[in-house]
């Protein structure tokens, strides 16, 4: 069990093949073509998330977005965040911010 965790890390071989097919399948052109330039999308990162070069996946998806005209396309990085923003020291303000955002799209 790894320190601060609480689960043990035990990803096999298929579960990271598994993965790497859908991010190349969702990354496809037409795949992308298909998401209705309407919906309202709300990508939230922290500024050190190492899954992402600290934000710049987060951003570059962000520009993609805009660049296939989805009409509304909000970005929130959150300073000093890592990876799980939802369980970091600031959480009752991302929770907020996404309540937030929700209730301003219903």
């Amino acid at each position: 069990m790894k320190p601060y965790c609480g689960w043990m890390s035990s990803a096999s071989t298929s579960m990271y093949l598994e993965l790497a097919n859908g991010v190349k399948k969702i990354s496809r052109k037409s795949a992308q073509k298909k998401i209705p330039t309407d919906l309202p999308v709300y990508i939230m990162t922290g500024s050190e998330d190492p899954s992402n070069d600290r934000g710049k996946g987060a951003r570059v998806l962000s520009e993609q977005y805009r660049k296939l005209n989805i009409k509304d396309v909000k970005i929130k990085s959150y300073q000093g965040a890592r990876h799980e923003i939802l369980n970091e020291t600031n959480r009752e303000e991302v929770y907020q911010d996404m309540l937030d955002w929700m209730e301003a799209h219903v």
